[in-house]
């Protein structure tokens, strides 16, 4: 990196410090990991180089393991390009349909049905219980719990 300047944000649940890619050379795979170790306080690996063409990195366990470890898309490292991590990170945060359908009938739920419902998931997590039995005791809380509060 070419003179790393750090930027310090403070707000008032959590403070860090990151260093703006623009004082990076992101054009090459060793500016990207060093700005990438920089913003996340790594060591970084040892790079080896192909003995026949010195400008060539080569993908060394150590390498691939450390990408592994701290999360560093491998697309990203050598060639710069996001669509590999930012296709990654959509499939993982995207709402899906069924996620929205979801999201829409928790909402509708108060505080004491989302209790029993939270009961009923450790529940199975905790125990191998069946999902769809708890889910029909769970159903039936919460609807004894309804009747109560319409009455």
């Amino acid at each position: 990196m070419t003179n790393p300047k750090p930027t310090h944000v403070e707000t008032p649940s959590l403070s860090y410090t990151f260093y703006n890619e623009n004082d990076a050379d992101m054009t090459t795979p060793e500016g990207r990991l060093a700005w990438f170790c920089a913003n996340f306080e790594l060591t970084p690996p040892p790079l080896a180089y192909d003995k026949d063409e010195p400008d060539a990195l080569l993908l060394t366990d150590e390498l691939i393991g450390f990408c592994g470890r701290e999360g560093l898309n491998l697309d990203w490292f050598f060639s710069g390009h996001v669509r590999g991590p930012l296709a990654v990170y959509r499939e993982k945060h995207r709402i899906t349909p069924e996620m929205d359908e979801w999201s829409e009938l928790l909402g509708k739920f108060d505080d004491h049905e989302k209790t029993l419902l939270t009961a009923g998931l450790k529940l199975v997590t905790q125990t191998g219980a069946d999902i769809d039995d708890v889910m029909q005791g769970v159903t039936v809380e919460i609807e004894a719990y309804r009747a109560t509060q319409s009455a």
